[in-house]
């Protein structure tokens, strides 16, 4: 009877076991698929947004660009009414006007014309840098350097004469004070020439018991001076006499040769 049991234990229970697999491969299976879609959907889910984010950024791109533009079109706008008035007293009415947008629209990208101004001033410093940056690599020695600089200032001032004038009028009538604004580019003008004079000692151009510090910021300030005194003669002393004189003011005090030819 106990083995009978057994048997009879083992054929009702093999069903139900079987069946049980059955269930659980099946819920397996479910369990799967609905993992599988649920990652589907999260995958599909995920690439949207980043469609949708690739979009945003693309739009962004674009504004960012338009604004960027939009802004250097003012700023070309109140440079051009700087050199044909001869002063940075000019309206903001007369630089939406030239740039075919209300004033009310020149407001969101400028608070008022000290804002422009600014950088323009800026934008003429940059350009400065730039050009001592690039003489002194060209050049093969100091001088050479110095002379390129002198000529390249004089071009400039010939070339724009109202538009230096206006900016160099605005700087003196602030005074030194204004320089609190261009600390950075003044202070990497300073370094570029102060770099020079120091070559200029290693060739045996420049006197050697000079300070390089000091002669840097020397030369700043005559090519600020020199520079207003040009603009008011510039009837009676041309471009190329102008530099000459100039080169002539700095190797007179610091040559060794006092050659500014």
């Amino acid at each position: 009877m106990h083995a009978g049991m057994r048997a009879s234990m083992h054929g009702e229970r093999g069903p139900v076991h079987v069946a049980e697999a059955i269930d659980n491969t099946r819920n397996a299976v479910a369990a799967s698929a609905v993992a599988s879609a649920h990652e589907v959907t999260g995958s599909l889910h995920k690439k949207i947004e980043a469609q949708k984010q690739q979009i945003k950024n693309a739009g962004s791109r674009m504004k960012t660009r338009k604004s960027t533009r939009t802004r250097q079109r003012i700023i070309d706008a109140a440079k051009e009414i700087i050199t044909e008035k001869g002063t940075i007293e000019f309206q903001m009415s007369e630089v939406a006007e030239r740039c075919n947008m209300s004033k009310g629209a020149l407001y969101y990208y400028f608070k008022d014309r000290s804002q422009i101004v600014g950088i323009v001033d800026a934008e003429v410093a940059d350009q400065v840098i730039s050009t001592v940056e690039r003489v002194g690599a060209e050049s093969e020695t100091a001088v050479e350097a110095l002379r390129a600089i002198c000529e390249s200032f004089a071009e400039a001032l010939s070339s724009n004469a109202a538009g230096f004038s206006a900016l160099l009028g605005e700087f003196l009538r602030r005074g030194y004070g204004s320089l609190n604004n261009v600390d950075d580019r003044y202070a990497k003008l300073i370094e570029l020439t102060r770099g020079l004079i120091d070559r200029g000692k290693q060739e045996g151009s420049v006197r050697s018991d000079v300070s390089s510090s000091l002669v840097a910021n020397g030369l700043l300030g005559m090519f600020l001076f020199t520079a207003m005194d040009y603009l008011a003669l510039e009837d009676t002393i041309d471009r190329s006499e102008f530099s000459k004189q100039l080169m002539g003011i700095v190797l007179d005090g610091i040559g060794t040769q006092g050659d500014g030819a």
